[in-house]
């Protein structure tokens, strides 16, 4: 072969990446990468620079429906409800087409085989559950803080049915995705012994799409609606994932009174040694959510696995695989201070934690797909070393190491965790006080009597805003 027909057929493979829905730099610089800018600004607090420094994703890109999700988070941090709104009913709008999409088996042949060629980056951005049910927990606040209790009912239970079909779906896509590995001569227990551990940062998770924010806040949702019987579901369902949570144990027993369950309110007694505490008909209940800076951001890590090549000799290969640093330090715990009453605000859930779970989830499949392109690389670089000599195995190698990186993509502006705190005030204006350890907040509500108030409070670095609503 000659030169000149090697150097073409080298272009006419970058064209073949370039005909889908990336951008050239994406295909050299990572999502996280070209986010640092957006993330350092949030993290100062400058929400409206961040959204200038978001790089522009058009409607044809494949990670455009991720990028709704940064700027509809961003409008929500500058408290602009309704672009908020319409940026999070855009994105929702994507994963539905996307969804529909993948049921007729479509439009996903370009987008393969330019993964093959390429890598993971290629395909379009799939909106992990832990990542759905925050797009609709963060649409139904938007929904409450226009006064459309309606509006956000309808957001939590569309949370409740990702986090169902998940499940569904979840052991089925585990043993697909061990077949896979196997028939490649790999294993679930070779790859994750060659992977960071992520398993202290995991906790006790048992998988990536239960959340228990998103159950929790349509339990509050349901209860101030008055329907008892989906509030005591939903708040079961929030309990299951953080039974330690002293908030979650009183309201389980306190609904299972109202609702008559003797049996299980005297089993969640005996269980939690809470006993129901009666309140003050004339007084308001108040439920705080605190969040906390930023989940961290995916980075690449190279990892040495054997695979068969088409020639049946087994090699070791390096993987560009996706992976969370995971974090030395703590966030502080959060104190709220009414009077001269003090509340410790509980976990509710640990966005970091289902980050790594959600990617453990996937590592199988991400290897099978990369363990696919390697070798279809490596029979390429064959190929041209024997039609190009040396020429041809630079130029595929050069390729094969340029093309080869890990796909970062994730929802950068996301909290690193929420937690939360509920307790009942006479109703009158009352200062909260909210104390971090290295800063305290003041903050003044108005409670009604027998009514639910909602306070949502963001901190990120040294700016806190936050945001109230009476349901």
């Amino acid at each position: 072969m000659s030169l000149k027909k090697i150097i073409v057929n080298a272009v006419l493979l970058f064209l073949t990446v370039g005909c889908t829905s990336m951008r050239f730099n994406d295909f050299f610089m990572g999502y996280a990468v070209q986010m640092n800018d957006v993330v350092t600004q949030v993290n100062m607090g400058q929400f409206e620079q961040a959204k200038l420094q978001m790089p522009a994703f058009d409607s044809g890109h494949n990670a455009f429906n991720l990028s709704l999700l940064e700027l509809g988070r961003l409008a929500f941090l500058m408290e602009d409800w309704r672009q908020s709104q319409q940026l999070f009913a855009q994105a929702y709008n994507e994963i539905e087409q996307q969804n529909q999409k993948a049921k007729l088996q479509i439009s996903r042949g370009v987008e393969n085989l330019s993964a093959v060629v390429s890598n993971d980056s290629a395909l379009s951005y799939r909106i992990p559950a832990y990542e759905q049910t925050m797009l609709h927990s963060y649409q139904a606040l938007n929904y409450l803080f226009q006064r459309d209790l309606e509006g956000a009912l309808v957001e939590v239970r569309r949370a409740n049915l990702v986090q169902e079909t998940a499940l569904k779906q979840y052991e089925k896509q585990l043993l697909d995705a061990k077949e896979s590995l196997l028939a490649k001569g790999l294993d679930l227990q070779s790859l994750y012994s060659s992977y960071p551990n992520m398993d202290d940062t995991i906790g006790q998770i048992k998988n990536s799409f239960q959340n228990a924010f998103t159950f929790y806040l349509s339990g509050v949702l349901y209860e101030a609606n008055g329907d008892l019987d989906s509030a005591y579901i939903d708040y079961k369902r929030a309990i299951d994932i953080f039974p330690d949570n002293l908030y979650l144990q009183k309201d389980v027993i306190r609904l299972a009174n109202q609702l008559g369950r003797n049996e299980e309110k005297e089993k969640f007694e005996q269980k939690f040694g809470v006993v129901e505490q009666v309140s003050n008909a004339k007084q308001a209940d108040v439920v705080v959510f605190f969040e906390q800076g930023l989940v961290n951001a995916k980075q690449e890590l190279a990892v040495n696995l054997p695979i068969f090549t088409r020639h049946n000799d087994m090699r070791f290969f390096s993987f560009a695989l996706p992976a969370y640093q995971q974090s030395s330090s703590m966030l502080t715990s959060v104190n709220i201070s009414v009077g001269n009453q003090e509340f410790q605000a509980a976990s509710i859930v640990n966005l970091l934690a289902l980050a790594n779970q959600s990617l453990k989830e996937q590592l199988p499949e991400m290897v099978t797909r990369q363990a696919l392109r390697i070798v279809a690389k490596e029979e390429m670089r064959r190929k041209m070393q024997k039609e190009g000599g040396d020429v041809g195995n630079i130029l595929a190698g050069l390729y094969s190491l340029a093309s080869e990186r890990a796909d970062t993509r994730s929802w950068l502006t996301l909290p690193h965790d929420i937690t939360m705190a509920r307790f009942s005030l006479p109703a009158g204006s009352h200062q909260l006080e909210f104390n971090t350890g290295y800063q305290r907040i003041p903050m003044q509500i108005t409670a009604q009597a027998n009514k639910t108030l909602i306070v949502y409070v963001n901190n990120i670095g040294n700016k806190m805003t936050s945001h109230y609503v009476v349901l």
